[in-house]
């Protein structure tokens, strides 16, 4: 094989390798990146510089066997990626392996079980246990999205039992179905400001909206199930996407909270959901207390007191009075409220 002299390594970097016994390419591409930074003088720019010549001339450093895992949804490396656990039916892993994860297979799938499908959370016979390399938020967001998918059957059947009856020309649409999207760097960046529902009238124009958020604890209720919630918390860039969507769209947008809790059906989880309620821009802004960065996030969170809600029970008399409509209004008269301030 040739030497240095086939690869595009400056002087420096040249003379570096061979003081540490590297004299050639063969030698070279026995060693890993970990192996490479460890050598005396060898720094961030010759493992750049390395890097290159040889991905220019068509070799590679040697795999590194300690080295982190790659996360299978957002394609880095990080220390706390591990094989994540998740029970899936057949429709819901080709769904991930295809978007999610970009066409990487599971590392491992196990023989059926049955039971609930940690995505869809249907119970069915071809669940199966699977494992994927996740990073501790992405293995967070991928549990996150039964109960969301729970959430919105939940809201849905509230909306044809307690508002069609009274408004049987409105129609709820979702918007912005909950699925396990694959995670990119310029994902923020690209972003376009949605809601979870847009209710219309008759085919009309959208004339409210609705953003969804689901967490096991209660608000209010007979005989309740769970703790209470001390205090609710909402991610300042869902509270900008609300923000977003009434200026661009021009409509009201409702917060819902459900209350979905977890029962056990060994070895998968049915997420059941238990109760709703709703609030207003106006009564958010309100009720709001303060910003703060969430335990174990890097993202800010708006906290409000929890008497701002209703219990969904409420919604249709809103709604067949009129309330959209005079909330249009003084939204146009005063403006949107501010549903957050820093300091």
């Amino acid at each position: 094989m040739a030497d240095f002299d086939g690869l595009a390594l400056g002087n420096r970097t040249a003379r570096v390798l061979r003081a540490s016994g590297i004299n050639d390419l063969e030698e070279l591409i026995e060693y890993n990146e970990r192996e490479l930074l460890g050598l005396p003088g060898f720094g961030p720019g010759s493992m750049t510089e390395v890097r290159g010549a040889l991905e220019a001339s068509g070799y590679d450093l040697a795999e590194d066997p300690f080295a982190a895992y790659v996360c299978a949804r957002h394609g880095a490396r990080s220390w706390d990626t591990n094989l994540a656990n998740l029970f899936l039916c057949d429709d819901c892993a080709a769904g991930w392996t295809a978007v999610a994860f970009e066409g990487e297979p599971s590392a491992y799938v196990g023989p059926p079980t049955g039971g609930y499908c940690l995505n869809c959370n249907v119970d069915r016979v071809d669940v199966a246990l699977r494992q994927w390399f996740l990073c501790g938020t992405c293995e967070r967001v991928a549990r996150s999205i039964g109960r969301s998918v729970v959430a919105e059957r939940f809201v849905a059947q509230q909306w044809d039992e307690l508002v069609v009856p009274h408004a049987a020309t409105l129609v709820l649409e979702g918007t912005d179905a909950p699925t396990l999207r694959h995670r990119g760097k310029d994902d923020s960046k690209n972003k376009h400001a949605e809601i979870d529902f847009v209710a219309r009238d008759s085919g009309a124009a959208p004339a409210f909206g609705f953003e969804l958020k689901t967490g096991k604890s209660h608000l209010s209720g007979v005989a309740p199930v769970g703790a209470p919630m001390g205090q609710f918390q909402l991610d300042t860039s869902d509270c900008d996407d609300i923000t977003a969507v009434m200026e661009r769209e021009g409509i009201p947008v409702y917060l819902l909270h459900v209350q979905v809790i977890d029962r056990a059906h060994a070895p998968t989880v049915e997420y059941r959901a238990l109760a709703g309620w709703w609030t207003d821009p106006f009564r958010m802004h309100e009720n709001f207390n303060h910003v703060q960065r969430r335990p174990r996030e890097t993202r800010d969170a708006a906290y409000y007191n929890v008497k701002m809600f209703q219990p969904l029970s409420t919604l249709a008399e809103h709604i067949e009075n009129d309330g959209p409509a005079r909330l249009a209004e003084r939204i146009r008269e005063e403006g949107i409220p501010a549903l957050y301030r820093r300091g």
